[in-house]
């Protein structure tokens, strides 16, 4: 998982089937141990929304700010996203059925505790073609 997040860092947007086969069987896997009922194809859709909101959490109607744009302007009002409820990202645990939340936050971190591994090895790569 860690090597295909680093290749998914570095531009491979190919690594993203990769990376959800992998989360897949990690959920189909951890839901048989925690004894929830998940189908297969669950956790694929599970894995795919995961890394979805892994790669970018921002809420697209009002594009992460929290509040909306003001009617026929390009201004932010004061008026609260419904959507989001002000927070300016999607709502994780809401794209899931309650009892397999406890299954996609695991998900996700284990995702997080590989990307720590990926991270450091993909600036390697990145650091030499940043200009300061």
């Amino acid at each position: 998982l860690a090597v295909a997040l680093e290749r998914l860092f570095l531009g491979d947007n190919r690594q993203a089937r990769v990376i959800v086969d992998v989360l897949e069987q990690m959920a189909w896997k951890r839901a048989r141990t925690i004894r929830v009922k998940l189908p297969i194809g669950e956790a694929r859709d599970m894995a795919q929304k995961c890394l979805a909101w892994h790669r970018d959490n921002k809420c697209k109607p009002c594009g992460g700010h929290g509040v909306l744009v003001m009617p026929g302007t390009k201004t932010l009002g004061g008026q609260k996203c419904g959507v989001c409820k002000g927070e300016g990202t999607i709502l994780f645990e809401k794209q899931f059925a309650f009892e397999r939340r406890e299954l996609a936050r695991w998900l996700v971190a284990e995702m997080e505790r590989e990307q720590a591994k990926a991270g450091p090895e993909a600036m390697k790569w990145i650091a030499p073609k940043l200009d300061f």
